[in-house]
């Protein structure tokens, strides 16, 4: 085995959200199987509801891995317009 960089964005393949929780955790636990494009699938948390298909950004923290739906923006700067 050898240490792997892979890009910090994937897809849901499923979401669950756990309403009965185990002591300690956060309620509700929110769970999403996400694959990685050319890399692994992987368990992470969100606090927010997703669904299969969406794209999220995958961040690190403390040995855990949590996903956040990823937002496009929908605009262009024109560089006409930007002042300096």
């Amino acid at each position: 085995m050898k240490p792997a960089t892979w890009p910090n964005e994937g897809k849901v393949l499923s979401f669950t959200r756990l309403q009965a929780v185990p002591q300690g955790l956060e309620d509700p636990y929110n769970l999403a199987l996400v694959s990685i494009t050319k890399g692994p699938k992987i368990i992470c948390w969100s606090s927010k509801t997703l669904k299969d298909e969406d794209t999220v950004t995958i961040q690190e923290q403390d040995g855990r891995y949590f996903c956040s739906l990823k937002t496009a923006l929908d605009f262009k700067l024109d560089a006409n317009k930007v002042k300096a």
